[in-house]
């Protein structure tokens, strides 16, 4: 739980009003969260390993849900770089060899209800004249992509390839 303790004078954000708490091109942010600090940011993860005794691979499973609280990416609290909360669901399941852990095969489907986000947003106003412009960081987990994993140990060595699609 963050918190700005004191900071009169703070520079106010393109196109704030005095309504909006901007005095003389200054605000006071005290008591405003700080930039990148949800509130409440929880993980959770279930994992399940089948042993297949027939097989010469046991078989596995895990799905994994990451939510978050709104957040502001701005320390002048605009209100245009804030992200809203959100959660990203993950998944994947394989079979992997059971003596020597040679090979490893998983499919996986990341951000299964395509839940876009982004990690960081900026003001860029300044830069066209005072117009509303917003750059933002998308990560690859943004969308959805899926795809498989394979690995092979050979001797000491590993060798390991991924194929990601996105829809």
């Amino acid at each position: 739980d963050t918190e700005i303790k004191s900071f009169d004078g703070a520079p106010c954000y393109s196109g704030q009003t005095e309504e909006a708490g901007c005095v003389g091109d200054t605000q006071n942010l005290a008591g405003s969260p700080l930039p990148r600090a949800p509130e409440l940011k929880y993980n959770l993860l279930a994992d399940y390993n089948l042993e297949l005794d027939s097989m010469p691979f046991s078989g596995f499973a895990n799905i994994s849900y990451t939510w978050q609280d709104e957040a502001t990416y701005n320390l002048t609290q605009n209100p245009l770089l804030t992200q809203e909360s959100y959660g990203v669901a993950n998944a994947s399941f394989g079979i992997n060899e059971k003596e020597s852990d040679r090979y490893r095969v998983t499919l996986f489907v990341n951000n299964i209800f395509d839940k876009s986000y982004r990690t960081g947003m900026g003001d860029a106003s300044e830069l066209f004249g005072g117009k509303t412009a917003i750059l933002q960081n998308l990560p690859r987990d943004s969308q959805r992509y899926f795809g498989v994993k394979v690995k092979y140990n050979l001797l000491m060595a590993s060798i390991s390839a991924v194929r990601c699609v996105n829809p």
